[in-house]
């Protein structure tokens, strides 16, 4: 058995199959035919990526093969060979689906190359339809991945989605925190309720607990009426608290209490409300170093950790970089007219390469980013901006020199906006403000 791409070629002429063969034979592995109908049968019993067919042919014309070569396996590629080159039986070659068309005398290098650009084809259109039926064959998600550590998952979502349990979920920005808290919400018994989610990192200071409980009007300068709070909100539902890592420990100590006792009080009030809610908190770093850092009290951490789910980072399960990126294109595709229908083998090959610091938000956004700029069927690496963010041929020796050297290069092209450079990157800008503090870019 041989690894190399395989190729059928079909000539009535025993020399020009013989010169073909000998060109190609190095980097393919040839089978030849000299009749069509002898090729429609072996092609019918062994598919082959490429099949290279004279014109003039003793039984049917090369343009049949085509047409039956595409009929029996569509990613399978077609190049037409002929003496007697014309642009109207060249256009009808490539109406039937032909790769291309060359005329002979061909030459060597290019009969190689050609085939070779061909054979991409075939693996990206391949990998495509693959892809493809994973996702139709894949039990109804919105977190898609075949990984172990998503499987697992999922599978925690359900049992945990059944209890009334405060869950706290811990994964780096763009993981997909909030879809899942929003899976748990569904699959629970308040899924007729209200689901509230809350970027704690986006709340104004001096605001946090006035958008978390609610104020009376009056209850300070600016307060002109009433405002109903998030826990209010979520009144039979789940309220979802993201980035919880942010809020000031005073805030803390006030959501402790109310975890605690099941009950707020508006600012401005002294009337007691009692809130009936299913928390989910989720923060992009680790907890508990928060805690030893005294940045997070460690009682409001252990009342959150009843239930706690770990959301692995994308560059963990690079598998399902291919599977989430047709996810995505297949998504952008009711909104966005594109000459690309599916991902090159090359544009798959460099994003499971990559870090992916962003993750799954990342990726997303990389996909509509090359969907609409690809000029061609399928999107290649050239269409992809992951690779404009970081030098290339640099060496790092950690994945954290890496992020921070992607996160100076986003910040300086964006000439120091901070809300393009988070844009560029993928990532929300409270979690671009984190990477600065923790490289110290400030």
């Amino acid at each position: 058995m041989t690894n190399q791409p395989r190729i059928l070629l079909v000539d009535d002429e025993s020399f020009i199959l013989g010169s073909l063969s000998g060109i190609l034979n190095g980097q393919f592995d040839v089978t030849t035919a000299e009749k069509g109908t002898e090729a429609i049968d072996i092609f019918k019993s062994s598919h082959f990526p490429l099949v290279i067919s004279d014109l003039m042919l003793p039984d049917i014309s090369g343009l049949d093969i085509i047409t039956q070569v595409k009929a029996i396996s569509p990613e399978s590629q077609a190049i037409m060979i002929s003496g007697q080159g014309t642009i109207d039986v060249a256009v009808e070659a490539m109406k039937r689906g032909a790769f291309d068309f060359v005329t002979k005398p061909f030459n060597s290098e290019h009969m190689i190359q050609l085939s070779l650009k061909a054979f991409k084809l075939y693996e990206s259109l391949t990998e495509n339809k693959r892809l493809k039926e994973t996702i139709k064959n894949l039990a109804p998600s919105e977190f898609l991945g075949e990984h172990p550590s998503v499987k697992k998952l999922l599978d925690m979502v359900k049992t945990v989605a059944r209890t009334e349990s405060t869950v706290l979920l811990e994964g780096e920005s763009g993981t997909g925190k909030e879809i899942i808290s929003r899976m748990i919400h569904k699959n629970s018994s308040r899924v007729s309720g209200p689901f509230v989610a809350v970027n704690c990192g986006a709340l104004p200071d001096g605001l946090v607990e006035s958008e978390l409980f609610g104020h009376e009007k009056g209850a300070f300068t600016g307060a002109h009426e009433r405002l109903i709070g998030r826990f209010e909100r979520a009144q039979k539902g789940t309220l979802f608290l993201d980035e919880i890592n942010t809020l000031p420990l005073t805030s803390q100590a006030k959501l402790l209490r109310v975890i605690e006792e099941r009950y707020i009080e508006r600012l401005g009030s002294e009337k007691s409300i009692d809130v009936n809610i299913r928390l989910v908190a989720a923060s992009s770093q680790n907890l508990w170093d928060a805690v030893e850092k005294k940045s997070f009290r460690e009682d409001l951490y252990y009342r959150l950790k009843v239930i706690d789910i770990k959301i692995a980072p994308l560059r963990e399960r690079v598998n399902d970089i291919p599977l989430l990126a047709l996810h995505f294109m297949k998504k952008h595709n009711n909104k966005i007219k594109s000459t690309a229908t599916g991902i090159s083998s090359e544009a798959l090959k460099a994003m499971m390469g990559y870090s992916w610091p962003g993750n799954v938000r990342e990726l997303e956004n990389a996909i509509e980013h090359a969907f609409i700029i690809a000029k061609g069927p399928s999107i290649m690496p050239d269409d992809l901006p992951i690779f404009n963010h970081a030098p290339a041929n640099d060496k790092y020796s950690t994945l954290a020199e890496a992020e921070r050297s992607i996160v100076i290069k986003a910040l300086k092209d964006a000439g120091g906006n901070k809300y393009k450079a988070a844009k560029v990157l993928g990532i929300p800008r409270t979690s671009l403000y984190s990477k600065i503090k923790k490289f110290e870019l400030t």
